[in-house]
């Protein structure tokens, strides 16, 4: 029998004032903001949660943990994004350095997700969860003129040093095997991807 999210946004709309709702309802686009340069790394306009803000939310008065930076949902799943802007593979070190900082996210998010939401909602105890992501293909040293080009080949290639050493990196992180899914997704096919796996617009 499939788990129906709608038991997880019920749950929000239902335990949570009007003002903390409408704080937390953001667009892809708003979530992926750069605010170091005012600019995001994805267009999408589907609403979701601003998982970040309601994070500190939940430990208000705390030290938060980290946080992916939405929380979004498909019939019967759970999908937590985190975007990354910049050059990311070269040098070497920003590649370490962007492994580190998913690596936190991905535990704290995890457990999050489960002690302050999923623990109140018996119905999706077993719902899947995932982790994504998302980058550009300027992450891999393209530059932006080339992306048309560099998302061609993407699209063909079978083989991806950089996505494939970042998604082992991220399973062995997530060493309980929370998340049935944790995967790089490059922003030039965001939009395909939500459409892939059903992502909703969220109305709380």
């Amino acid at each position: 029998m499939k788990t129906n999210s709608n038991h997880i946004i019920n749950y929000l709309r239902d335990t949570y004032t009007e003002p903390v709702l409408k704080g937390i309802v953001k667009s892809f686009k708003t979530c992926s903001l750069d605010t170091s340069n005012q600019t995001s790394l994805v267009n999408s306009e589907t609403h979701v949660i601003d998982f970040d803000s309601l994070t500190k939310w939940f430990y208000k008065g705390q030290d938060s943990p980290k946080s992916a930076d939405s929380l979004s949902f498909s019939e019967d799943e759970v999908h937590l994004f985190e975007f990354k802007s910049g050059q990311l593979i070269s040098p070497p070190r920003k590649l370490c350095k962007l492994l580190n900082s998913v690596s936190g996210k991905i535990k704290d998010s995890g457990n999050t997700l489960t002690n302050k939401i999923l623990s109140q909602v018996p119905e999706c105890s077993t719902i899947k969860l995932n982790f994504h992501l998302v980058t550009s293909l300027q992450g891999k040293g393209y530059e932006p003129i080339n992306n048309v080009y560099a998302k061609l080949v993407s699209e063909k290639s079978k083989h991806d040093s950089f996505k494939d050493t970042v998604e082992v990196r991220m399973r062995e992180i997530d060493g309980s095997k929370r998340f049935s899914t944790t995967d790089l997704v490059y922003a030039e096919h965001f939009d395909e991807y939500l459409e892939l796996h059903k992502i909703v617009d969220i109305s709380l």
